[in-house]
């Protein structure tokens, strides 16, 4: 059959058509590794990445040669480096690291200019290196025979000056192992500042960058955050997982970062005893988030709107200052508190009582309550609260005080698990009340979410229908045992 006329052909998109920006935009999605190696399948894309205002930079890229944590973090450390020295100097939006700090990490190139063979443990001549090798294949994506590519490319006289180097007695030492004998590296004796120096010059290149969003999650050991580099007019929101925060660092993000509105910190250990600011809009405090041993900490965060405390570790529960703006909480009070008291607890409810959304875990110690239920604050515009089970012990004492403390609520929440133990007895909040009824004339739903079958679920319904809740308010929803 003949091809149609050249006037009745249909026009074919081609990626290569779209405009450079929507390019980018693609890259950005993807991991700077691969936004490098993407960038190798067209001449006109060979600088795009350069260009890219999202860096991505994952330790996993490199785990899938069989590497050690360690040997990964050296090649990650080499990418990154060349990368930004590479990179144009163009703003960010959003910076993202995954990393690694191990206890022992071979030295880099920079590290040891003695020269050792780091190319040939680390296979430089494959896939992941390639793009920041001078090699003839792929000269049209790197090497542009100007100084502006110098940086990015090594001269062939360089790299085999690294290949015929010889090797160094420690060196010599680690081939001889039989666990490593083929990914041996030198270990350097760094402490742990000069573990955490790379990750923190790339952070400060973020910052000097304006980017907006920096993310940075870590494994294994923590990393000793450098909050001196704080200093940003862009910063909006920063993500912090598995690092130390020394002394100082709320004071300079309060200083040198005056945008700054979402704050994440997760199994992170905070030196500061006052965790205070003034532009905070989001502080979410996930899980395992450290406070000093010894001392009660403080947050204090007048324009806060939304608080997550979940599993943190302390000496007590944190004081809460300056919540006025707060509309919702996440909170879960575990036995990481190491000791807790009614006052505690009283200052605390206290700081949340104008929230619209509550939800409230307490799995610490068994805690008695005097004075009636004065101990519990009236949320005036709650609307939304979510109970664990520690509120139905003791003859639903500590959901009676709720549900009496919150004339607007409109939609309950339950969540039941298996009745658990902390310091040998149940968590809850139990006392004796005068008074056991309460009126929720608002309240439009309860959702009750437990397992198939759980031994908290009848008694809970009758309460709740001797309670005047009517049983088309009432769903039922089912869940895996925790």
């Amino acid at each position: 059959m003949a091809d149609p006329p050249a006037s009745r052909r249909r026009p074919v998109a081609r990626i290569n058509d779209l405009p450079d920006d929507i390019l980018r935009n693609v890259l950005s999605f993807l991991s700077s590794r691969d936004a490098v190696r993407d960038c190798m399948l067209s001449r006109r894309w060979r600088d795009l990445w350069k260009s890219v205002p999202r860096i991505d930079a994952d330790i996993t890229d490199f785990d899938d040669q069989g590497y050690s944590d360690e040997q990964c973090e050296v090649l990650l450390k080499r990418f990154m480096n060349r990368f930004l020295e590479a990179r144009d100097p163009v703003p960010l939006q959003e910076f993202c690291l995954w990393y690694s700090v191990c206890k022992d990490v071979p030295k880099t190139e920079s590290e040891d200019a003695s020269g050792d063979d780091e190319d040939a443990q680390f296979a430089e001549d494959d896939d992941e290196e390639a793009q920041f090798e001078e090699d003839d294949d792929e000269d049209a994506q790197f090497a542009e025979d100007d100084d502006e590519e110098a940086p990015i490319a090594e001269d062939d006289d360089e790299e085999a000056q690294l290949a015929d180097a010889p090797e160094d007695d420690e060196e010599a030492q680690l081939a001889d192992d039989e666990d490593e004998q083929d990914k041996s590296a030198d270990v350097s004796e760094e402490d742990e500042q000069d573990k955490s120096a790379a990750a923190n010059e790339w952070i400060r290149y973020a910052l000097k960058h304006n980017a907006s969003v920096i993310v940075v999650v870590n494994r294994l050991y923590a990393l000793n955050l450098d909050h001196a580099g704080f200093t940003s007019n862009y910063l909006k929101s920063l993500n912090l997982s598995s690092a130390i925060l020394m002394q100082g660092f709320f004071e300079q993000l309060q200083s040198g970062c005056p945008k700054l509105k979402h704050l994440s910190l997760y199994d992170c250990v905070i030196m500061d005893t006052e965790v205070s600011s003034q532009t905070l809009e989001v502080l979410t405090l996930p899980d395992q988030v450290h406070f000093p041993p010894d001392h009660q900490a403080t947050i204090s965060a007048p324009r806060l709107i939304s608080l997550a405390f979940n599993n943190s570790e302390g000496p007590r529960l944190p004081l809460l200052r300056n919540m006025a703006s707060l509309e919702e909480a996440w909170i879960q009070i575990s036995e990481n508190i190491k000791a807790i008291d009614a006052p505690d607890i009283t200052q605390f409810l206290d700081s949340l009582s104008r929230v619209r959304r509550l939800s409230f875990n307490y799995d610490n110690r068994r805690l008695t309550m005097e004075n009636n239920c004065q101990w519990c604050p009236t949320f005036s515009n709650l609307t939304d609260l979510t109970l664990d089970e520690w509120c139905v012990h003791e003859d639903f004492y500590a959901l009676i005080v709720f549900l009496q403390k919150s004339p607007k609520l409109k939609d309950l929440t339950l969540i039941l698990n298996e009745p658990h133990q902390r310091f040998g007895e149940e968590p809850a909040i139990i006392g004796a009340l005068e008074e056991r009824s309460f009126a929720c004339n608002q309240l439009e739903s309860v959702e009750i979410i437990c397992p198939s079958e759980c031994s908290l679920l009848p008694k809970v319904q009758t309460f709740l229908l001797d309670g005047g809740i009517t049983l088309d308010k009432i769903r039922i929803k089912q869940k895996q045992h925790r």
